[in-house]
């Protein structure tokens, strides 16, 4: 199975937990791949930098930056023919759905969640994606 994991869904289960963590978990166990572009891994390894929290180090915040280009899935940027999204940096995900194929969009955001019936891959929140892999 292929997804695209937006920033939200990463970052709040690398230093929150809850179900964006169970998200992880299951990405760990190889229960599906994640597609992103170079502008999406470069967002990721942004927020992860900036992020702080009391329950991840900097040994563990570094291992994810170090293992995050190795186990995503890369496709190329496209250029954007028209903006998809309220906010325009959503578009990205959207975009990388499309080139990748990927069969759903795993997201946090409002907006990107008000967008599901446009597409041909499923638009969840996290709580979604984890009933359809169990």
């Amino acid at each position: 199975m292929t997804i695209v994991l937006d920033t939200n869904v990463l970052v709040s289960g690398i230093f929150f937990g809850g179900i964006p963590e169970e998200v992880l978990t299951r990405w760990s166990e190889d229960r599906f791949q994640v597609y992103v572009t170079p502008s999406i891994l470069e967002e990721y390894l942004r927020v992860i930098e900036r992020t702080e929290s009391k329950k991840v180090d900097g040994a563990l915040k570094q291992h994810w930056k170090d293992m995050l280009p190795d186990v995503c899935h890369l496709v190329p940027d496209i250029q954007r023919p028209k903006r998809i999204a309220r906010d325009a940096h959503d578009d990205k995900f959207v975009y990388c759905a499309i080139t990748s194929g990927a069969k759903f969009l795993v997201t946090g955001d409002k907006d990107l969640l008000s967008l599901n019936d446009v597409f041909p891959f499923k638009i969840l929140p996290p709580q979604d994606f984890m009933k359809i892999l169990k």
